[in-house]
Order: structure tokens, then sequence, then C-alpha cells
């Protein structure tokens, strides 16, 4: 009897254990749906309304293309930059209120500031509620350190995959939307329209999104209400890991002059290639709709198939073939090359990001993941001073910007090479020095 007994507890301990798994299987899976989601009709309206800001730029008065780039490059500049600046003292306070708290203030932060933008009547009027844009908004990081919080760490990079796949399928019809409708209707109506699905994403968030978090020590996830992570390391300890300050330099160098920035020059681009009378926006939003399918495509075979790769060749793969590719964009000469090699440059881009983080993954110790990818998150956002400077080039000529792009790239991919290698002698160096002195003691 007492046999039967004990037989019994273990069959219900079992059962227990199994329901736990699956319910928090389920919910995070649940989350990261949700945070899709509400994270696609946020970028949906960014697109539909970021994609015309050169040509709003343009219609307030800045009628020629190159000063019209240099002023689009400041403004696109703005907010991500001041996001990067603020984020460490909203992560302070995710601390206490929960990443969830944060995400819906600055998705409100974006909503509001997308209606006020929608009056602009002159370029200092843009670059004042950008400004303010980015110290009270900014979701993407936000939502990229939920994603990777709220999985399990052999799960991150699948869940970025997704996060981003979103963003490309998003921005796969987002711009061509926008420009049909601002050719239609006007440019202004696209803010309105972009405000209210970032006020849809909140309500979104709100109501469905469950917080929790994975630590770096249980494989179950627990309840995130702001409580501190004692098990965590700090940033200024994930700094100081080996080859981790190299590696975010890279990732700021990418994100300032690799394909991000360009996308508010190509627009102009386009201006310089089709002439007048043609459907400006429209050919913008299409071009940019194309590279962002071929991204999402990109993205999507990062994410799942990834792990069969070293993330850190396949880094440097993407990078050397994003830095071809746009300098291939540079010889565009009609609209039409231009639509064929930035859809090659998209495909070139679309896994970049998601292999960085799985590179992250990779190179940090499990300890320090949450602030290694919080860092990042930052780094990624800091990197719109290569808008300025980029637009700054294209004030000069256009197809500097993609040149100058291009060769960056390529010495990016070059210089992840030579940091893999040092940290990888250095790592086999350690192993050696500690077998020895296994050897010597025994």
């Amino acid at each position: 009897m007492k046999g039967l007994k004990g037989r019994q507890k273990s069959v219900r301990g079992a059962l227990a254990r199994i329901t736990r798994v699956r319910a928090g299987e389920g919910s995070w899976r649940r989350n990261l749906y949700v945070l899709a989601a509400g994270h696609g009709l946020a970028v949906l309206g960014y697109q539909i309304s970021y994609v015309l800001m050169p040509l709003l730029v343009i219609e307030i008065g800045i009628s020629d293309p190159q000063e019209a780039a240099l002023w689009t490059g400041i403004i696109l500049m703005l907010s991500p930059m001041l996001v990067g600046i603020m984020l460490p003292l909203w992560n302070m306070l995710a601390r206490r209120t929960g990443r969830k708290v944060q995400l819906v203030r600055a998705t409100a932060g974006n909503s509001f500031h997308l209606f006020l933008m929608g009056f602009a009547s002159s370029v200092g009027y843009l670059v004042v509620t950008n400004t303010s844009m980015g110290i009270l908004g900014g979701s993407w990081p936000q939502t990229m350190i939920l994603a990777t919080e709220g999985v399990p760490p052999n799960m991150v990079g699948q869940a970025v995959g997704l996060i981003q796949s979103v963003e490309f399928i998003v921005g796969a019809f987002g711009p061509s939307l926008g420009g049909a409708l601002g050719d239609m209707w006007g440019l202004r109506p696209n803010f309105f329209v972009g405000a209210g699905l970032n006020a849809i994403s909140i309500l979104l968030i709100a109501v469905l999104y469950r917080q929790m978090r994975f630590t770096s020590e249980s494989k179950e996830p627990v309840e995130d209400l702001g409580s501190e992570t004692p098990e965590s390391g700090s940033m200024m300890e994930c700094l100081r890991l080996p080859g981790f300050l190299p590696l975010i330099a890279i990732f700021f160098l990418f994100q300032s002059f690799g394909p991000m920035p360009l996308r508010g020059i190509v627009p102009l681009l386009i201006v310089q290639l089709a002439g007048e009378g043609a459907q400006i926006a429209t050919l913008a939003g299409f071009t940019l709709s194309l590279a962002n399918i071929t991204g999402a495509v990109a993205a999507q075979l990062v994410g799942r198939r990834g792990g069969k790769v070293r993330p850190g060749k396949l880094t440097a793969g993407l990078l050397a073939f994003a830095g071809f590719s746009t300098l291939l964009t540079a010889l565009a000469q009609s609209t039409e090359q231009l639509l064929v090699l930035w859809a090659i440059q998209g495909l070139a881009t679309g896994g970049i990001i998601t292999s960085m983080y799985s590179l992250t993954g990779r190179m940090i110790p499990s300890r320090w993941l949450a602030p290694a990818y919080a860092l990042v998150a930052n780094a990624l956002m800091l990197a719109a001073l290569g808008r300025a400077a980029l637009g700054f080039l294209a004030s000069i000529d256009l197809r500097l910007s993609f040149v100058t792009s291009g060769g960056i790239l390529l010495l990016l991919s070059l210089g992840l090479v030579i940091l893999l290698r040092r940290t990888q002698s250095a790592s086999q160096q350690g192993r050696d020095e500690t077998q020895d002195q296994s050897q010597s003691l025994a």
C-alpha cells in the first residue's frame, strides 16, 4: 500500500511539473506573439509616417534635394539618438516598475508626437517634436529587451528573429501604403493614422501582455514586477568582459552607417533619377517595401536556421555582403536598377541584427546577458548619429553616402573577423593555463 501511495505521489508530481512547464512555455510564447503584434502596429504607424519625412521637409520649404537630405538626416537622427541617451534612465526605472510599463510609456510618447508632427509648418517644428519624442518615446529598445528577457536563453535568436521579421513584413507594405496614401490625400494625414496605430498597440500590450522574465538560473519564467535581479551582473561589469566593448562598437558603427540611415536618402535619390512628373512617393514606398520583403526572408532564415552556423562567421559574412550590395546601389542609373539593387541590399542586411543578438548570447556568460542585451539595444539607438553624418555627405553628393556606407560595412566585417580570432585565442590560452594549473596540482 505504501508503495502504491508513493507511486501515486510520483505520478502526481510528474504531472504537476509537466503542467507547470507547459503553462510556462505557453505563457512566454503567448507573450512573444502579443509583443510581436503590438510592435507590428507601432512599426506600421512609424513606417507610413516617416517614409514621407524627406518629402515633408521639401513640402514645408526646403526645395533643394541636397539641403533636404541634410535636414532629413538631422531630423531622423534626433529621436533615436535621444532614445539611446535616455535608455539607461528608463532601464533604472524598469527595475522598479517592470519593463511592460516602460514599453507602454514609450509607445504613448510615440503616438502623441506623431500626432503633433501632422501639424508641421517648418523644419524647426519637426526638430522640436523629434527631440521631445526621443526623450519621452522610444518603444523599439524596450520591445527588444522584453523579447530577450521574456524567453528562455536558447530561444533568444528565434525571438529576435520574429521581432525583426515583423518589422520587415510590416515594412514590406508600410512604405508602399504610406506612399500611396501620401499621393492620394497628402502627406500630413499619414502622421495622424500613425498616431492611432500606436494607440492601438498600447491597448494590446496593456491588456494582453503578462509581465515575466527568465533569470540566468531559472528555466521557468517568473513574474516581472520591477523587483531587483541580484543574480544579474551590472552594465559596467558587462563592459569589462573580454571582447564585449569592441563588439558593441561594431554594432554601433553598423547601425550608424549601415542601411537604416540610407533609407531616408533613397527617396531623394529616386527624385534625382525619376525626374519631373513621376509619382515619387509611390516609387519610394515600393522600393523600400521590396527591400523589407527580402529583409523579412533573411531575418526568418537567420532566426530559425542560424543556430547551425557560428553566429560570428554569419555576422561577418552578412556585413561583407551588405557592404558590396550598398556599393553597387551607388551605381544605379535608373529607378528600376535602384529597385533591384536595394532589394538585394535588404536581403543582405535583413538578418544582421538577429545574428548580432545571437552572437552576443554566444559570447556573454548568462549572468551578464540581461545587461548585455540592454547595452546592445542602447548602442543601436545611439547610432542615430550616423544619420546626420550620411545626411551631410548626401548634401554634397547623394551617391557619396552610399559609397561611404558600403566601405564602412566592409571594414566592419574585417574588424569582426579579427575580434573573433583574438577572443578565441584568448579563451584557448585561458583554458590551457587552467589545464596546466590542474596538472601541477595533481
